[in-house]
């Protein structure tokens, strides 16, 4: 690390360099708001930054997201932001991840994290990793933007808050519902698009966030209070700012549990879903009780419009439609969400179904719940491209 670039920042008399360059944060989003977030944390120096997302560059992306060029349309965008916030700044480790979140993070990588950034556009991205940010203890603070505002809510690791989800109405649960559920609701969702806005409101925006951060990994070293469990929410039309506390719904049906870590020795996340289940039921002293998972896994896709049967089984976060292979109709998904170790697929591993390293699995024995990680450190994260994650 040249120190001779953090000069200015090394002026300020409760910066601690060394903690900003050891520091871990992943982005979910790669958008105009996921761009200027790490715009911010590779001009500070911020150590490692995992971005993830599910979408490719398009034209209209280039007014609004600084790392984008012409040339990347069709791209990843995950994979393109990493590869020039690294160029940005060598000394930051950045990975990109091309995928759904719901897939390609898990709750130990969360875990491994100082922050998680929210700077997505759609609903069930948010409350998934809400719920993974709030299991694993860490921070994470969600970013909104519309034409004129932008909102940041900073969630933390205490249970007794306010999570995303408890400001969800009905017509949110319904919409999430549905969007599970319904094909043609999924459709409609997806080409609608989201709010349009511009580059301001979303520098902005990504600016509280980041500041945010900064306070939270410096928080001994300063007396500036770190706004957990509050909305900050800037009017970009009438010059305003509000900082208000987020309410805790105390009949929240998606609020999150902490989870302990069960101490025995954790099951390989390269090993065969029999071995795992074996190994958890020992642990917890049962012979019968079925792993629940993360994600659910497509075990089977029947095609009425051209016949095929696919019984290539996979880890899938989609909403709503699976297509077919082999003429891109929708098909028919036979899904599962729990994992006994009598499958067909028993023989596999997490690892060949698409599950990442660090994953949690859940056991319950009567009124006891236990949740073990798949011990994936320091192996290749193979699911983009062989790269590591240097934790």
């Amino acid at each position: 690390m040249t120190e001779e670039r953090y000069t200015r920042l090394a002026a300020i008399d409760w910066w601690d360099g060394a903690r900003v360059g050891a520091a871990r944060a992943i982005v979910a989003g790669a958008g105009a708001l996921g761009n200027e977030v790490v715009k911010n944390l590779v001009l500070l120096g911020w150590g490692t930054i995992v971005v993830v997302d599910h979408d490719s560059v398009e034209l209209s992306n280039l007014t609004r997201s600084v790392f984008f060029r012409d040339l990347d349309v069709g791209r990843p965008k995950a994979e393109v932001l990493s590869e020039r916030a690294h160029e940005f700044n060598p000394d930051c480790e950045v990975v990109g991840l091309a995928g759904d979140l719901r897939i390609m993070l898990s709750a130990g990588l969360v875990r491994r994290s100082d922050v998680v950034f929210g700077c997505l556009d759609n609903l069930a991205g948010r409350v998934a990793l809400g719920q993974m940010s709030g299991r694993a203890g860490r921070l994470m603070i969600d970013g909104g933007l519309t034409t004129w505002e932008g909102t940041i809510q900073l969630y933390g690791p205490d249970a007794g808050g306010p999570c995303f989800a408890c400001g969800l109405t009905e017509d949110d649960l319904q919409e999430l519902t549905l969007r599970q559920s319904c094909l043609a609701y999924d459709q409609r969702a997806r080409a609608a698009g989201g709010i349009p806005t511009t580059p301001t409101v979303t520098s902005v925006t990504a600016a509280l966030m980041v500041q945010e951060a900064l306070k939270w990994i410096h928080q001994d070293l300063h007396d500036q209070p770190v706004a957990l469990g509050r909305e900050l929410r800037v009017d970009l039309a009438n010059s305003r700012f509000w900082n208000h506390a987020i309410p805790v719904n105390d009949d929240c049906v998606l609020h999150w549990a902490p989870a302990t870590l069960a101490i025995h020795e954790p099951p390989r996340w390269d090993s065969s879903w029999r071995d795992i289940v074996k190994m958890c039921r020992l642990s917890a002293g049962t012979e019968t009780a079925s792993l629940r998972l993360p994600a659910r896994i497509l075990a089977r896709l029947d095609c009425p419009h051209c016949g095929l049967v696919d019984d290539t089984v996979r880890a899938y976060a989609g909403d709503g439609r699976v297509p077919c292979g082999n003429c891109g109709h929708d098909g028919i998904p036979t899904f599962t969400s729990q994992v006994d170790g009598n499958e067909d697929w028993a023989d596999r591993s997490p690892a060949e179904l698409g599950f990442p390293p660090w994953t949690w699995v859940e056991l319950r024995t009567g009124e006891d719940e236990w949740t073990f990680e798949m011990a994936g450190s320091r192996l290749p994260y193979d699911l983009v491209e062989r790269v590591t994650i240097p934790w």
